[in-house]
């Protein structure tokens, strides 16, 4: 539908003072090959925006599921995980580690680590946490866990050091070996017997 077949008194009236003061501006209607050809393009891209929609709805499914599973695999681990500041905070850990802990998760974000183990063990600590965050390098160390009103447990620590221009920290295994160190006292009073 052209609009000059049906002028409003308005357009009428402004028309030339329109065309006047901006000239070159008021574009003329297209023809209607060219409205087709706009019509077709703007088909088109509709399509390539349905099917770059499509393509990202299937990408954020796949990284829902990758998700799950790397939450599970995280959370549900039979080792306790944990991800630590410079200072020794905990910034991440998973169920297993905060069951070692003796606390739920969210109580145990931002304190510590070293709060929970033994004077005597400190200094194994510190050194392991140093020597982790030193750059890309491995450490391990026994630590004891002075637990609240619970018998202390010994846990050996593995982490890992990761360094960066924006972030530094450290991820620790936490392996309970009260086990392994009850099987080896057992052996000792064994071999002292015999």
């Amino acid at each position: 539908m052209n609009l000059d077949q049906y002028p409003s008194s308005a357009q009428v009236k402004w028309r030339p003072h329109a065309e006047a003061e901006y000239p070159g501006q008021i574009q003329p209607l297209p023809s209607a090959t060219e409205a087709l050809q706009v019509v077709h393009r703007l088909r088109t891209h509709k399509l390539q925006l349905e099917l770059q929609n499509q393509a990202l709805r299937e990408t954020g499914q796949q990284l829902e599921h990758r998700l799950k599973r790397y939450t599970d695999l995280y959370d549900f681990a039979p080792v306790g995980y944990a991800a630590l500041a410079p200072d020794g905070a905990i910034q991440e850990i998973n169920l297993a580690g905060a069951a070692l802990l003796g606390l739920e998760r969210a109580y145990l974000i931002n304190r510590p680590l070293g709060r929970f183990v033994s004077a005597d063990t400190q200094p194994a600590f510190k050194a392991f946490l140093e020597h982790a965050l030193g750059g890309m390098a491995e450490a391990s160390c026994e630590v004891v866990l002075a637990l609240d009103g619970e018998p202390s447990r010994p846990v050996r620590l593995e982490g890992i050091g990761l360094v960066s221009e924006n972030d530094r920290r450290c991820h620790i295994a936490l392996l309970d070996i009260t086990d392994r160190q009850q099987t080896e006292e057992r052996l000792q009073r064994s071999l002292e017997q015999y």
